[in-house]
C-alpha cells in the first residue's frame, strides 16, 4: 500500500524526510522554498549573543507549519533545544526562553477581532515580552509563523504593535527579521514527486522515466500544501507508472475539482477537439504529449500537434546554469524549460530547452530581439546537443489552464469567464493595459483610499494621486522598456511625486543599471519606491480584476482572495504609499512654556565647537552674548531669560533629548554632531522635496538661512515646507524648520558647498557702524551696561568661526549668530546715532539756553564771574563727553546695589525715572542721552529718584547739587522772560547807556589830557 502524505502538519517525520531527500542535490542554491529551509537550520545552529525573532510569512497552505515541521525534526536529530508552543499558551501567562528554539504557530489569531477584544492584556504582555526580550542577552530565536495578512496588521504603520506601543514602535519593529516563503520552483516540484515515489519503494530508472511527464501537473496545480499533497496522494501514487491514467485523472476526473481553486486543468471543449483529430488508438500519445510539454522527440509529436511546436536542443543543467549566471532572465525562464532526460540520477538528468525561438516556449512577451535574450542565446545554443522539440506556449495555453493559483473573481456564467479569459489572453502583453490594471487593482485592493486624477499617459507611464486621510500622495507608475531616468519627474503633471513603483520588466535587462540607478535617487528627492515583480500569473489576476471592473454587473470580486493571491503585491504597494504617507506627518513636539527657538539659540550661540557640559554652555554663552547683548524687557531678544544653568539643563536639553532634536551621551554635547533623528529626518525630506519643486533652490535657501538667523524663522521657508507637508504652520514646525536651516542639516542633502559659499559670501557683505556708545539696561533680578564696542569684539569672533563652515558644517551656527547679533548691533547703533542727534540738536539745546539766561541775567545786573550753577552744567557737560567712564562707573554701581539686594528698588526708580524724563521704557537706555536728559529735568526741577543710588558718582553727584538751583533758575528765566515782555524797549535802553556811558568816558580822558598839558 502506497505512503500517503499527510495534508496537515500532524506527521513532522515525513516533512523532514522530504527536505532531506530534496536538499541532497548540489544545486541546492538554486531551489527556492528548501533554500529558505536551508538557510534557517544554519541560523538555529549558530550561537547568537542576543535573541532573534523571526517572522515566518507565507499565505494559507504555503509551507509554513511544512517549514517548522523540518524545524522541529531537525532539532531532534542534533539535540538542539526546540519547543513547539500551541496558540493558547502564548496567552497564559507566557515568557519566551532566553535559550533555545521556540516555534509558534498561526500568530495571525493574534488579530482576530474577537480574540484581540477577549484576550488584549495577555497579547499586550505577550509582545511586551519579546520586546524585553529583543533587548535582552540570550541565544534564543523565536518563529512567528503567519500570513501575509496579518504580519500587515501586527507590524505596519497603524497596525497591533504601534496601536500598543506608540513610542517604541520603530525600534521593536528593527528587531524583528521578515522570512518570506517563497513558491516552489518546477526543479522542487519534479524532487518533491521523485522523493515522494522513492519513499514508496520505486525505483530510479521507472521514477526518471515518469517525471519527464511531471511539466502538465507542475502547471495545473497550485502550490499550496494539501493541493500539493492530493497531487501526489490521489494522482501519481495511484496512477504511477502510468502516464495516460495520470493524465485522465488531471482531466477528467475528481481531481481536476481539487487542484486549482479555478477547479479547472484541462480544458475540455479544446480537448476534444484535438482528439477528434486523430484515432482512437492515437489519443494517447496526445496526452503524453501535453503531460511533457517540453524536450519532446520528434517520434513523440503527433501529426495535429506538429505545426504548433518550436524545435531546439538540450542544455546540461549543470552548463545552462554556467552559462547564464549573470543574467537574472535565465532564472525567471527555468519552470518554462527544465525538463528530464533520463540518466544515471535525478540530478544528471536535468536538461533545459533552448531554441532559436525560445520566446515562443515561454509566456507572451518575451520579444525575440532583446540583447538580454539575444545574449543568453548565444551562450546556450552553442553548448546544447540533440534535436529536441516543444510546445508553443500560446497553443499549450489555450489548452492547459495554466493560471496557476486561481481567479480572484467568480464569473456568474462560463460565457462570461471565456470572455474574461479572451480579454486576458489578448492583452497579457499590453503594457498599457497592465498600468491600467495596476491602478484598478490599487482601487480595489484599498478600498480605504481615495484614488483620483489617473493619468495613463503611455505604455510605460501612469500617474495618479491617492488620498489618506488629509494627504494627498502623487504615485508614479513606471514600466520601462527603454533608458529611464529622472526626467519622468517631469512628465508627471504633478507638483511633487512622493511615489515612485517601477515594474519590473525581464524582457528588457539592458535598462537594470538605470533602474537601478533611479530607485537608488529617489530617496535624495524624498520619493518612497519600489520595484514591483508582476510576473505572467499575477499580471493575468490583475488583469481580470480589470475585466471584472469593466464588466461591473455578472462579476463578484473575492476579496479574501485578493489578500491570498495577490497580498505580497498589494502590501508592496501600501508599505510604498504608506511610507510616503509618513514623510508627510510632520513630528509634533510636546507643547512647553519656554520659547523654544529662544531656548534652542542656547546652544546655537555657544561660543565652542567641542563637546561641553551643560553647565559650561550656559556660563560661556551667558558671558559672551547674554550680558553683553540682552536688553532687558525686549521680547525680540533671541535667547530665552535663563538667570542660572538649572533651567537650561534640566528642562530645555532634557526636552529637546528625549524628542529626538538634538543628541547627548553622558551628559555630554557634542556640537561637532548636535542634531538628533527628528531635524535629521525632516532635513532629508524637505531637501528631497525642495530640489523637485524648485529648479534654482540656492538663492532662496540662502535668503531664507540670513532671515531666519534674525530670530524669527523665515516665513517663505516655513509656508514652503507647510505646504510641502500639507499642513499647517505651527510651533513645531517653525521651531524644526529653524533647527533645520540654521544648523545647516537641511543643506547636507543639498548642493551644499554652493550653498555655504553664498551663505559666507553673505555674511562678508554685512558691515557694522563703528561707533563707541553705551546703553543702561535693568530688570528687577538684573542689570548692566551694553557696550557697542564689545559688541563689535564678540560678533567678529564668530565671523571668524563662522568662516570655517566652507570645510565643517557644523561652524555653520555661528553665521547664523553673527547674523542675530549683527541684527541687534544694527539696531542699537541706528538707536544711538539717533539718540546722540537727539543730545545735541535737543537736549543739550534746551541746557545751554539756560545757561545763556543765567549769563545775560548776571551781565545785566553787572557780575562778571560765573555762577556756580554756570560752572557745574559746564562740567556735567564736558563729562558727559567721555562717557566711558561714566558706563564703568555705573556698571560698578549698580552691580554692587544688585549683589546688595537693592536691585527691585533700582529697577523701580530708573522706570519712575525715565517716565519723569521722557524716554520709553520698552527701549534701550542711550546713555549718553539719558544723563543729558536727567541734567535737564534737574534744571527744570523735576524729581529725578534714581540720582539717590548714583550719587557717589561725581556726575550725578554735581547733577544733585543743581537740584536746589533749580527754583531759582526757573525765576531768573520767568523774570527775564517777563522784563523782555514787558519791557521791550530794555535792550535799546541798556543799548543807549551804554553807549552815553562811553562818550562820557570818553569826554572825561580828554578834559584830563587838557588839564595836564595845561599844567605842564
Amino acid at each position: 500500500m502506497a505512503k500517503r502524505l499527510s495534508e496537515t502538519a500532524a506527521d513532522s517525520q515525513s516533512a523532514f524526510s522530504l527536505f532531506r531527500c530534496v536538499s541532497n542535490i548540489r544545486y541546492v542554491n538554486r531551489l527556492k522554498f528548501f533554500s529558505e529551509v536551508e538557510h534557517e537550520l544554519k541560523r538555529i545552529k549558530s550561537d547568537r549573543e542576543s535573541p532573534e525573532i523571526i517572522a515566518l510569512v507565507a499565505d494559507w497552505g504555503q509551507g509554513k507549519s511544512f517549514f517548522l515541521d523540518i524545524i522541529q525534526e531537525y532539532g531532534k536529530e542534533y539535540h538542539i533545544d526546540i519547543k513547539k508552543v500551541n496558540f493558547s499558551d502564548i496567552l497564559d501567562q507566557w515568557v519566551p526562553p532566553k535559550e533555545g528554539v521556540v516555534l509558534i504557530d498561526e500568530v495571525e489569531n493574534l488579530v482576530d477581532p474577537i480574540v484581540f477584544s477577549r484576550h488584549r492584556e495577555e497579547i499586550s504582555d505577550f509582545w511586551i515580552n519579546l520586546k524585553t526580550l529583543a533587548n535582552s542577552q540570550g541565544n534564543s530565536i523565536i518563529y512567528l509563523s503567519m500570513t501575509p495578512s496579518a504580519f500587515s496588521k501586527i507590524f505596519s504603520v497603524g497596525g497591533q504593535i504601534q496601536y500598543l506601543f506608540q513610542e517604541t514602535f520603530p525600534a521593536f519593529l528593527e528587531r524583528i527579521k521578515k522570512v518570506s516563503l517563497s513558491l516552489p520552483s518546477k526543479l522542487e516540484f519534479l524532487l518533491m514527486i521523485n522523493c515522494s515515489l522513492k519513499q514508496n519503494g520505486f525505483g530510479d530508472p521507472d521514477i526518471l522515466k515518469y517525471l519527464e511527464f511531471m511539466d502538465l501537473p507542475f502547471w495545473v496545480t497550485q502550490p499550496e500544501r494539501r493541493k500539493y499533497t492530493r497531487l501526489i496522494n490521489d494522482v501519481i501514487l495511484s496512477n504511477f507508472p502510468s502516464v495516460e491514467e495520470t493524465f485522465q485523472e488531471i482531466a477528467r476526473g475528481t481531481s481536476k475539482n481539487v487542484l486549482n481553486d479555478e477547479e479547472e486543468t484541462v480544458k475540455e471543449k479544446e480537448l476534444l477537439k484535438l482528439e477528434d483529430e486523430v484515432e482512437v488508438s492515437e489519443r494517447k500519445r496526445i496526452y503524453s504529449t501535453l503531460m511533457k510539454r517540453i524536450g519532446l522527440t520528434e517520434d513523440e509529436i503527433i501529426e495535429p500537434l506538429k505545426k504548433v511546436v518550436v524545435k531546439g536542443s538540450l542544455i546540461p543543467y549543470s552548463k545552462w546554469l554556467q552559462a547564464t549566471s549573470d543574467l537574472p532572465l535565465a532564472s525567471n525562464l527555468e519552470d518554462f524549460l527544465l525538463t528530464i532526460s533520463r540518466s544515471r540520477s535525478v540530478e544528471d538528468s536535468l536538461y533545459i530547452f533552448v531554441s532559436e525561438e525560445l520566446e515562443k516556449v515561454v509566456y507572451e512577451g518575451i520579444s525575440a530581439d532583446t540583447d538580454t535574450l539575444k545574449k543568453l542565446k548565444e551562450r546556450t545554443l552553442p553548448l546544447a546537443s540533440g534535436e529536441f522539440y516543444a510546445l508553443r506556449w500560446d497553443f499549450y495555453e489555450r489548452i492547459v489552464n495554466a493560471n496557476v493559483g486561481g481567479l480572484i473573481v467568480d464569473f456568474k456564467s462560463r460565457e462570461e469567464k471565456e470572455m474574461a479569459l479572451r480579454f486576458v489572453n489578448e492583452n497579457i502583453t499590453d503594457n498599457k493595459k497592465l498600468m491600467e490594471s495596476l491602478v484598478n487593482f490599487i482601487k480595489v485592493a484599498k478600498t480605504e483610499w481615495k484614488v483620483d486624477k489617473v493619468n495613463v499617459m503611455s505604455s510605460q507611464l501612469a500617474s495618479l494621486q491617492i488620498s489618506i486621510n488629509e494627504k494627498r500622495i502623487n504615485v508614479l507608475l513606471l514600466y520601462p522598456t527603454s533608458e529611464v531616468d529622472e526626467s519622468i519627474l517631469e512628465r508627471s503633471q504633478n507638483d511633487v511625486v512622493h511615489s515612485v513603483i517601477v515594474i519590473k520588466n525581464d524582457f528588457v535587462t539592458d535598462n537594470q543599471d538605470m533602474i537601478g540607478k533611479l530607485l537608488g535617487s529617489m530617496d535624495k528627492l524624498s520619493i518612497s519606491s519600489t520595484l514591483l515583480d508582476i510576473p505572467v500569473p499575477t499580471r493575468r489576476q490583475l488583469l481580470y480584476l480589470l475585466f471584472a471592473n469593466k464588466l461591473r454587473e455578472g462579476a463578484n470580486i473575492r476579496y479574501d482572495s485578493i489578500e491570498i493571491k495577490l497580498g505580497e503585491l498589494k502590501r508592496e504597494i501600501e508599505n510604498t504609499v504608506n511610507k510616503a504617507y509618513d514623510t508627510l506627518i510632520f513630528p509634533q513636539l510636546p507643547a512647553t512654556k519656554q520659547r523654544l527657538i529662544q531656548s534652542f539659540n542656547w546652544l546655537i550661540f555657544y561660543p565652542m565647537n567641542e563637546v561641553a557640559e551643560v553647565k559650561d554652555v550656559f556660563e560661556k554663552t551667558d558671558s559672551i552674548v547674554n550680558q553683553k547683548f540682552r536688553i532687558f524687557g525686549s521680547k525680540q531678544f533671541h535667547l530665552e531669560d535663563f538667570e542660572t544653568e538649572s533651567l537650561l539643563q534640566e528642562e530645555i536639553v532634557p526636552y529637546l533629548v528625549s524628542n529626538g532634536v538634538i543628541k547627548e551621551k553622558n551628559g555630554l554635547l557634542d556640537f561637532r554632531d548636535l542634531n538628533g533623528e527628528v531635524p535629521r529626518r525632516i532635513s532629508s525630506i524637505v531637501a528631497g522635496l525642495i530640489r523637485q519643486k524648485y529648479g534654482e533652490y540656492v538663492p532662496m535657501l540662502v535668503n531664507s538661512f540670513i532671515s531666519s538667523a534674525s530670530g524669527t524663522p523665515d516665513e517663505k521657508l516655513v509656508n514652503t515646507v507647510a505646504r510641502l507637508f500639507q499642513t499647517k504652520a505651527d510651533q513645531s514646525l517653525n521651531f524644526l524648520t529653524y533647527v533645520s536651516l540654521v544648523s545647516g542639516e537641511l543643506f547636507k542633502n543639498l548642493e551644499k558647498d554652493e550653498i555655504i559659499k553664498s551663505i559666507l559670501n553673505k555674511i562678508s557683505e554685512i558691515s557694522q557702524n563703528n561707533i563707541d556708545d553705551y546703553f543702561l539696561t535693568a530688570k528687577r533680578r538684573d542689570a548692566g551696561i551694553r557696550s557697542l564696542s564689545e559688541m563689535r569684539n564678540v560678533m567678529l569672533r564668530y565671523k571668524d568661526m563662522c568662516m570655517k563652515a566652507e570645510e565643517d558644517l557644523s561652524f555653520l551656527r555661528f553665521c547664523s549668530a553673527y547674523v542675530a547679533l549683527s541684527s541687534i548691533y544694527d539696531k542699537l547703533s541706528s538707536l544711538a546715532e539717533e539718540s546722540n542727534n537727539q543730545t545735541e540738536n535737543q537736549v543739550k539745546l534746551e541746557i545751554l539756553n539756560k545757561i545763556d539766561v543765567i549769563v545775560k541775567v548776571r551781565k545785566f545786573l553787572g557780575i562778571e564771574e560765573p555762577t556756580e550753577e554756570e560752572r557745574l552744567i559746564e562740567t556735567i557737560i564736558a563729562k558727559v563727553n567721555h562717557i566711558g567712564e561714566i558706563s564703568r562707573e555705573i556698571e560698578k554701581i549698580i552691580r554692587n546695589l544688585y549683589n546688595e539686594g537693592k536691585g527691585e528698588e533700582f529697577k523701580e526708580a530708573m522706570d519712575e525715572t525715565l517716565s519723569a524724563i521722557s524716554m520709553p521704557q520698552d527701549q534701550p537706555v542711550h546713555l549718553k542721552l539719558f544723563v543729558m536728559k536727567v541734567l535737564r529735568s534737574t534744571l527744570n526741577g523735576m524729581r529725578v529718584p534714581l540720582i539717590d543710588f548714583l550719587k557717589d558718582m561725581e556726575i550725578f553727584n554735581d547733577i544733585n547739587k543743581l537740584k536746589d538751583s533749580s527754583r531759582i533758575i526757573a525765576d531768573i528765566e520767568i523774570l527775564f522772560d517777563s522784563l523782555n515782555k514787558a519791557m521791550p524797549e530794555l535792550p535799546l535802553i541798556r543799548k543807549e547807556t551804554s553807549k552815553v556811558s562811553q562818550e562820557i568816558e570818553e569826554t572825561m580822558e580828554e578834559i584830563k589830557m587838557k588839564v595836564s598839558k595845561y599844567e605842564n
